[in-house]
């Protein structure tokens, strides 16, 4: 679970305890990854893809709340400037060529 630890700031040994008490609540599923052997990717489930929906459904209606008060204008700065600062972001999130490969997007190695 390395890649999923880093991504979520959570050291390898949390994110196994949280991920476990996920999948014994159904929530998410363990699947082996596809071309490394060693990864495991975790994936939500039905229910827990209904379960994010409901957890996040209030915050996304808050932040829709806050758009909805700019004008057109505003708003079509706002999300460039967004879609800038998340393409930069993703850039400098990205391992160099020489450090090694992460096990695999949101998989982590043995567990």
């Amino acid at each position: 679970m390395s890649q999923l630890a880093a991504d979520v700031g959570l050291t390898r040994r949390s994110m196994t305890s949280a991920i476990d008490a996920l999948e014994s609540e159904r929530l998410v599923a363990l699947r082996p990854h596809p071309e490394d052997r060693r990864a495991t990717l975790v994936e939500l489930t039905g229910p827990g893809l209904r379960a994010a929906d409901e957890a996040f459904q209030p915050r996304m209606a808050a932040i829709a709340a806050v758009f909805d008060g700019l004008d057109p204008d505003d708003r079509d700065a706002c999300a460039r400037i967004v879609a800038h600062l998340t393409t930069g972001l993703r850039t400098r999130t990205r391992p160099s060529p020489r450090a090694p490969a992460p096990d695999a997007t949101h998989a982590g190695g043995p567990s």
